[in-house]
């Protein structure tokens, strides 16, 4: 059994209870519906809905976070601070928490009307954290073999999702001088 870090379930609980104001019993039908389109019927866009604005938020800062981690690790591992096993063990708690939250991401996408600003950045999130899943399968995956074709695999796994959360949460031309660790593993020391 995988022990928790004191952080994990509180903010999967807090993602849930963003998500949760949305996400009324819909029965194992609404599960298997596709992404609806933006719909004509909802909100203009100058109406702020404050729960995807906090959503907005709480995805922009777990993305990061969660960015920011596996960086640390890559990092970590590369230097020799950690171990394939710390490393293992630790990206399969990352990516547990970003498979739930984007679970919870495509089902709130399913069952609420959005505009067309909101659908496209919700849109965004779900690939982001989707490329967070990728990062945290090609890190393990090198921490296991050492290939040097694996820590390539990272490598743009990463840049592909930093480029994509600097551009969703406005980081602009600065993604560069931000970006958070990693950027140079499997390369010699």
């Amino acid at each position: 059994m995988q022990r928790r870090t004191p952080w994990q379930l509180p903010l999967a609980l807090a993602f849930a209870a963003l998500a949760g104001a949305w996400l009324a019993p819909a029965g194992p039908a609404a599960a298997q519906e596709a992404t609806p389109a933006p719909s004509p019927e909802a909100p203009a866009e100058d109406e702020d809905d404050a729960r995807l604005t906090a959503l907005g938020g709480a995805m922009a800062a777990e993305c990061y976070t969660a960015c920011g981690f596996v960086g640390a690790l890559a990092d970590g591992f590369r230097a020799g601070a950690y171990d394939k096993t710390y490393v293992r063990v630790r990206l399969g708690g990352v990516k547990g928490m970003v498979e739930v939250n984007l679970q919870q991401l495509k089902q709130l996408r399913r069952q609420i009307q959005l505009t067309p600003a909101d659908h496209k950045a919700l849109t965004a999130f779900q690939g982001i954290l989707e490329g967070l899943v990728q990062q945290c399968d090609a890190l393990s995956a090198y921490a296991e073999s050492g290939e040097a074709g694996k820590a390539k695999s990272f490598r743009a796994a990463r840049a592909r999702t930093w480029r994509q959360l600097a551009n969703t949460v406005g980081f602009g031309d600065a993604t560069s001088l931000l970006e958070p660790g990693g950027a140079n593993l499997g390369e010699s020391k």
